[in-house]
This record gives structure tokens, C-alpha cells and sequence, in this order.
């Protein structure tokens, strides 16, 4: 069975009001077993994609080029609880779930921890999974940014990169979801401007 991981991170701590209070830049750190993952956090896959059998396969071959298959649009969407993130689309409100990878999709009039902002599809080709941090982050960033001033002044948040590891790109795991999320120990209240 293929299990789908992504990875949280990047983190920046933005205001609202077009002011940037602080930017603190935090290195992602491994918690597979963490009960609450937070936007700082790097996820781990449940399941090792390389199945070790000797054989030649995408997975062991280091040069593999991305997959042409469309991997998440064939996934099914849960009717209810976590989902992937690239099941979320700009504007829809969720909570972080302590299933790694997913978030709780929510209305955005009740309390939640983020919004989803954009979303875009990685191309390319990526030696490491470093190498795909760093191409989502750069996705993420300026609109992060843009959309964080376009909030009350004020307002702080945190950011929220979501995107797949390098095998699960390789798969056709391909998109970098980018989110607000309310700082640590508060939520959102209503959709963001």
C-alpha cells in the first residue's frame, strides 16, 4: 500500500496591517510521534516507499523523474475528519490534525487554527528532500506575506508550508499548499481578508 507523506515546514511569524513584527525563521524537527503537530513540525512517512526487494524500481533509482500520473486528483476525499492538504483549496479553514500530513477541513465562522492561501504544483526535478522544501517554501513565502498585510494590524500568524516528500513527488504527489495559521494557543474567528 503507497501511503502518501508530506512534510510541514517553514515557519514565519507575520502580522497583519502590512508590518512585519518578527521574523523568526525555525529549522523543522522530526516528530512522528508528536500527538499535535504544529507548523514547525517535519512529518515522517508512516511506511518506507523503497519496498528493498532487489528489484529496479523508481524508488530505488536516485535519478527517477517525476511521475506523469495525476496521484492526488485519484485519491478519495473523506466526507468527514482529516484529509490531505492538497485536498483543500485557497480560502477553506481547518484545523491541524495529529494526522501527519492532514488537516481538519472547518467553517471558516467557527473557531480554527488556519486558511488555506494558495496552491500550486511543484515541476521540476529535486536531488532531496531539502531540495523540495526549499522550491515550496519559496512558493509560499511572497504570498504569505501579502495575504498576513492585508490583515487588521495587529494580527500575527504563523505559516504553513504543506508539501510532499521527494519519493511521494516522484509518485505524483505534487502539490505545495500554503496556509495562515493563528499563533501557538489561539485560533482564527472568521475567514481571513
Amino acid at each position: 500500500m503507497l501511503v502518501g507523506a508530506l512534510i510541514v515546514g517553514g515557519a514565519l511569524l507575520l502580522t497583519g496591517g502590512g508590518k512585519k513584527d518578527e521574523q523568526a525563521k525555525e529549522s523543522p524537527s522530526a516528530s512522528p510521534t508528536s500527538a499535535e503537530p504544529t507548523p514547525t513540525d517535519t512529518e515522517s512517512p508512516d511506511g518506507d516507499f523503497d519496498d528493498d526487494d532487489g528489484k529496479d524500481d523508481r524508488f530505488d533509482d536516485p535519478d527517477a523523474t517525476p511521475s506523469d500520473y495525476d496521484w492526488e486528483s485519484n485519491m478519495p476525499t473523506p466526507s468527514s475528519g482529516p484529509r490531505p492538504s492538497y485536498q483543500l483549496r485557497p480560502g477553506d479553514c481547518f484545523d491541524l490534525s495529529d494526522k501527519q500530513g492532514q488537516n481538519e477541513k472547518l467553517s471558516c465562522a467557527k473557531a480554527h487554527d488556519g486558511e488555506v492561501v494558495y496552491q500550486e504544483k511543484l515541476t521540476g526535478d529535486f536531488d532531496t528532500d531539502d531540495a523540495v522544501k526549499d522550491k515550496a517554501d519559496s512558493i509560499c513565502k511572497s504570498k504569505l506575506e501579502t495575504k498576513a498585510r492585508q490583515q487588521p494590524a495587529g494580527q500575527r500568524f504563523r505559516t504553513l508550508s504543506q508539501f510532499p516528500k521527494k519519493t511521494g513527488y516522484l509518485m505524483g504527489m505534487k502539490t505545495v499548499t500554503c496556509s495562515l495559521v493563528a499563533t501557538e494557543g489561539s485560533k482564527l474567528n472568521g475567514p481571513l481578508r
